[in-house]
């Protein structure tokens, strides 16, 4: 059983698809099986209409409902994973940190040829055991996701009794955080042997590489790793899309100038100023903490 909720282990460095998808399945029957028995006693007409409704029902309400998932996937990756805002939190963040430290792609600004192009050191490929145990959510995290959207679910369902809410947002959960695992997984697979035949014949996968590996370069852009039916839909609204013409690739050397991302919309600058301040607030919190208790011992 413990297998099935290992995705990564230092045994495999290949993320577990099999396994990924045989956890998902059981953990969503389960919700989905349990939560239907619970509104059948709770609210029978609630029960009903997941049951009833029309596909194109469904459908529609799934559509909306991912769309809202990829928003909350770009602010909770922008502002929580790469954030000290959210103390609770702090776990996950700093495994997101270690998986960045882990895979960190940079310009080598003192290493310059004669043109002025920088060389690049880039790890962004999981090929090693230490870069295994942090590159994906725990196994828990999908019951996780769905507890903490089942709030508000169950309040829009209350407002709208007869729309299959429930039904269309809990497989909203499920496919939202299955496509930001899956497909993280592949952007992580091997250079040479995976990405380097396909980047060289498609520009489709090349723009596809190009999305996260800029994300391990520069961490302020191309935050929607899932997106919206995996369209990173969010960055071209809040302006974070940013994929260079020349790419930071393993052995490349880059110009300099080219690997500066444009600035995002004054919604976005103005939320980073917020969270930038109260960031700067905990810090100041901590190292007054910190000294209070050296002068104390």
């Amino acid at each position: 059983m413990k297998k099935l909720f290992l995705f990564r282990d230092r045994e495999h460095v290949e993320f577990a698809h099999g396994n990924f998808l045989v956890s998902v399945i059981l953990q969503t029957a389960v919700w989905m099986v349990g939560n239907f028995f619970l509104w059948r006693w709770l609210r029978p007409d609630i029960a009903e209409a997941q049951i009833t409704s029309t596909f194109w029902a469904v459908l529609g309400c799934f559509t909306i409902l991912h769309a809202f998932m990829g928003l909350f996937e770009y602010f909770f990756h922008r502002y929580v994973l790469h954030s000290v805002f959210w103390r609770p939190l702090g776990p996950m963040k700093r495994k997101h940190t270690e998986h960045h430290s882990l895979t960190h792609v940079r310009e080598l600004k003192h290493k310059q040829d004669d043109e002025g192009n920088v060389e690049v050191r880039n790890c962004y490929p999981i090929v090693t055991p230490e870069q295994i145990e942090s590159s994906a959510f725990p196994g828990y995290a999908l019951v996780s996701f769905l507890l903490v959207f089942s709030g508000p679910l169950i309040a829009v369902q209350l407002l709208l009794p007869g729309l299959p809410i429930l039904l269309a947002g809990y497989l909203a959960v499920v496919f939202s955080y299955a496509l930001y695992e899956v497909k993280h997984a592949v952007e992580h697979n091997d250079y040479y042997s995976f990405w380097k035949p396909r980047i060289e014949r498609s520009r489709f996968f090349r723009s596809w590489y190009a999305f996260h590996l800029m994300h391990h370069s520069r961490i302020r852009v191309n935050q929607a790793i899932g997106g919206v039916f995996a369209l990173p839909i969010w960055d071209w609204v809040f302006g974070t899309y940013f994929i260079p013409e020349h790419l930071p690739l393993p052995e490349a050397t880059v110009p300099p100038e080219s690997q500066v991302p444009p600035e995002p919309r004054r919604i976005i600058r103005w939320l980073d100023s917020l969270v930038a301040k109260a960031e700067d607030r905990i810090v100041a919190r901590r190292k007054k903490a910190a000294l209070r208790a050296a002068s104390e011992r």
